[in-house]
């Protein structure tokens, strides 16, 4: 179960990078 948490809070990090990279 930690791996799966883990594993959303990366893609979440991931995802929030991303509309940084864009919108910067």
């Amino acid at each position: 179960m930690s791996d799966s948490k883990q594993r959303f809070t990366f893609k979440c990090y991931n995802v929030i990078h991303d509309c940084l990279t864009l919108g910067t």
